[in-house]
C-alpha cells in the first residue's frame, strides 16, 4: 500500500476554487444590508492550506430566515439542525 501523500493547496489556488462562492455570499448578504463572518473550519483550513468544501457563516441578523432565504437563493434545501 502506497502511502497518500497530505491534501495541501496554496493561498491562490483555494481562493480561486471557492472565489465564486464567496462572491454570490456577499452579494446576498450586503443586499440585505447584513454583516457576515467567515468562521470554523474554512478559516482555519485556510491558514493551514488545506483544501475544504465547507463553509461557516456567522450573521448579525435572524440567522434562520437569512439561512432559508439563502437555500431559496441558491437551489437549496434548508434543513434545521436540532
Amino acid at each position: 500500500m502506497t502511502p497518500r501523500m497530505p491534501l495541501t493547496v496554496t493561498a491562490l489556488s483555494l481562493l480561486q476554487e471557492t472565489l465564486p462562492l464567496l462572491r454570490v455570499l456577499d452579494d446576498f448578504f450586503s443586499r440585505r444590508r447584513v454583516t457576515a463572518y467567515l468562521v470554523g473550519g474554512f478559516v482555519r483550513d485556510a491558514f493551514l492550506g488545506r483544501a475544504t468544501r465547507d463553509i461557516d457563516l456567522a450573521v448579525k441578523g435572524d440567522a434562520l430566515s437569512l439561512a432559508r432565504e439563502l437555500a431559496e437563493v441558491m437551489g437549496g434545501t434548508f434543513v434545521l439542525l436540532d
